[in-house]
């Protein structure tokens, strides 16, 4: 049995009824779906990287620079208890970062393998350049806004260019006893300028669209794949929630509930009667206030689009000015 990805750093088990969640205050949260009540929480590791079985994978927080991936694995129906720990070597000059920086940015993703975890990391370092602004990201189905810009010599010369290096490498990790094989040894390539933007994009802005008969368009697939989103916007500002979400099961495309939301998409995922979503940091006026929400895992009801309960969830982006 292996956990749902909804987003980095977030893991959902419908089956038990948990979500593993980054905590603002550091270590791992476990989160009842049902209440949204903390059920237990570890500070031993703190970014759930993968569920298998009933061995939870997370990333370990070092302090200071280092150059070992340290990974824990803790046992779910033990109250997060630790079962193993295990280091990974890293290349001269690769810190394990657990937040992104503007210039750096350490990514591990873990897959099963076989009752162990195929652990691979990721390791980009780029220059702070300013570029001209390129196509505005847009949701499918919505108009693109218009830019007038004048050509800048020498501007898409720039671009082009390598703006990094990539350093990669691969392990497999026994969650059971902690012990390391080696996959891919590690690597570093030059890394060009569109592919250092892919990797330093936040993973929850990642649109997982799909295209199934009989379900009206824009579509977009739950982190599972079991369900299909179709989201259509029905109202202007300064309506708030100006989107309908319509939720499909993927298989027999039967529709099992809509609701009103102030988004086009979130990462999702269905559990029983609820949706799993991830929400995006925001500023949200009431009165004469302006209320700022944090990055929030939420459950909603599908039927009504009740709000049943909401956690913060640690927010690893950098935030600050631009690069001039």
């Amino acid at each position: 049995m292996t956990g749902i990805k909804l987003t980095d750093g977030v893991i959902v088990d419908p089956q038990r009824g948990e979500a593993y969640v980054m905590s603002p205050d550091g270590g791992i949260v476990s989160i009842g779906l049902d209440r949204g009540q903390e059920v237990w929480r570890s500070n031993k590791a703190a970014k759930p990287l993968l569920l298998s079985d009933d061995f939870l994978l997370g990333q370990v927080e070092t302090a200071g620079p280092g150059h070992v991936l340290r990974i824990a694995s803790l046992r779910t129906r033990e109250q997060g208890a630790l079962a193993s720990e295990s280091s990974v070597s890293l290349p001269p000059g690769v810190d394990p970062l657990i937040e992104q920086r503007a210039s750096r940015a350490f990514v591990v993703t873990a897959q099963p393998l076989d009752g162990d975890a195929a652990v691979s990391w990721e390791y980009v370092e780029r220059t702070l350049t300013g570029l001209p602004p390129g196509q505005a990201e847009v949701l499918p189905g919505e108009q693109s806004p218009q830019f007038t810009a004048h050509a800048i010599p020498g501007a898409f010369e720039s671009a082009a260019r390598d703006l990094g290096i990539v350093h990669r490498g691969a392990v497999r990790v026994s969650p059971r006893d902690g012990a390391v094989t080696p996959m891919m040894e590690p690597h570093a390539a030059p890394v060009p300028g569109a592919v250092a933007s892919a990797v330093f994009a936040p993973s929850t802005d990642v649109i997982r669209e799909t295209h199934v008969a009989n379900i009206p368009e824009p579509q977009f697939a739950s982190a599972d794949g079991r369900h299909i989103l179709s989201s259509k916007r029905v109202a202007d500002d300064p309506e708030w929630s100006r989107y309908l979400w319509r939720v499909f099961e993927a298989a027999t495309q039967k529709e099992i509930g809509e609701f009103f939301y102030h988004s086009a998409f979130a990462p999702f995922t269905v559990a029983g009667d609820r949706i799993i979503v991830m929400s995006q940091p925001y500023q949200l006026r009431i009165s004469n206030e302006l209320v700022d929400q944090p990055l929030q895992i939420r459950s909603i009801d599908l039927k009504t689009g009740a709000l049943i309960w909401q956690r913060p969830v640690r927010d690893t982006a950098e935030i600050g000015p631009p690069p001039p």
